[in-house]
């Protein structure tokens, strides 16, 4: 995708480039394709240790590791490709791109946190963050965006 978005831009290839994959994404299916990843993540970490995972990091500033694991271990690839809309190979693009960052910021805006499961999608989007040890390091963390069209509107008192 390419911005500014018009017309003679996309005809004559000018703009700058503001994404490196496009995922149609069905609605409410964030959750299965962070899962997706970190079992994407997961396999590659398995097939070399310490590659992948911040262990140091994981063992140092997180809880939970063994059962975050065993939980990605019994979802199903089928359950994650029907809930996220997305195919294996689709996500697996986007751990290609995970995988090669040494700094990855996760931003969310007031869309995701209106769904059912918005405190589990959250949460998954946070346990992809602390495996990768993507929290508390510059270029790196959760940035949830507030307000309608992610512009925070004071009141007349001027308070939010």
């Amino acid at each position: 995708m390419k911005n500014p978005l018009r017309i003679p831009a996309l005809l004559f290839g000018a703009g700058t480039a503001i994404a490196d994959l496009w995922l149609p994404v069905r609605i409410n299916g964030d959750m299965a394709v962070f899962q997706g990843l970190m079992k994407e993540m997961l396999a590659a970490e398995e097939k070399n240790p310490g590659t992948v995972f911040d262990q140091a990091f994981i063992r140092q500033y997180t809880s939970g590791y063994e059962e975050l694991i065993a939980h990605l271990r019994s979802v199903s690839w089928e359950a994650i490709t029907a809930s996220s809309g997305l195919t294996r190979e689709q996500i697996r693009a986007v751990a290609d791109i995970a995988l090669q960052s040494k700094s990855i910021i996760a931003c969310w805006a007031m869309g995701l946190t209106q769904h059912k499961n918005a405190v589990g999608t959250i949460q998954e989007i946070v346990n992809f963050l602390l495996l990768g040890g993507h929290i508390g390091k510059p270029g790196a963390g959760p940035c949830p965006v507030r307000g309608h069209s992610n512009v925070q509107r004071r009141s007349h008192d001027g308070h939010l």
